[in-house]
């Protein structure tokens, strides 16, 4: 159980950072509409919200201890390749969700007089681009996170036995 709380928490941690930075250049896009105390208020935010997500991507190990998680056994998962596989299920998840807008904003410029949100295509571009980033390179993606891991904490358990009943 233990092994899959810190799988599943290193996603979320990954995808929390994502859609940090997503929400971060959104707001960026009416910068000159806003206050001084709104664009601090912004920054606070996000770099509140990257902190905590970091915190749970390195430190899930002492997260899973504080919060009582039984280390039960399991049928045998290997950590590093789940997370490859997860980065990869993310990637696929953000870059389905914006190609399908990018292709509609494409030929709505090409067949339409107005053309497309430009500033919004391109946040919707940028999106399929990261997404499509963590589908390609979600094994050097894995092998980072492992190195940053192991450097900051306890290496990641090996394979692990989780009974199957």
């Amino acid at each position: 159980m233990r092994q899959l709380f810190i799988i599943g928490a290193k996603l979320l941690s990954i995808m929390l950072i994502f859609w940090t930075f997503s929400a971060f250049l959104a707001q960026t896009q009416v910068l000159g509409y806003m206050s001084r105390t709104h664009l601090v208020a912004l920054i606070f935010l996000t770099s509140l919200e990257i902190i905590l997500a970091l915190f749970l991507l390195f430190g899930t190990n002492m997260v899973a201890s504080s919060l009582k998680i039984p280390d039960t056994p399991a049928k045998k998962i290997h950590i590093p390749d789940a997370l490859q596989v997860g980065i990869t299920l993310i990637g696929v998840l953000i870059a389905g969700s914006s190609l399908g807008y990018v292709i509609s904003e494409v030929l709505r410029s090409i067949f339409t007089p107005q053309g497309a949100t430009v500033s919004f295509m391109l946040g919707e571009i940028f999106k399929t681009i990261i997404g499509t980033g963590l589908i390609i390179f979600a094994k050097q993606i894995t092998k980072q996170i492992q190195l940053l891991q192991d450097s900051s904490d306890k290496p990641l358990p090996k394979p692990y036995v989780i009974d199957e009943n």
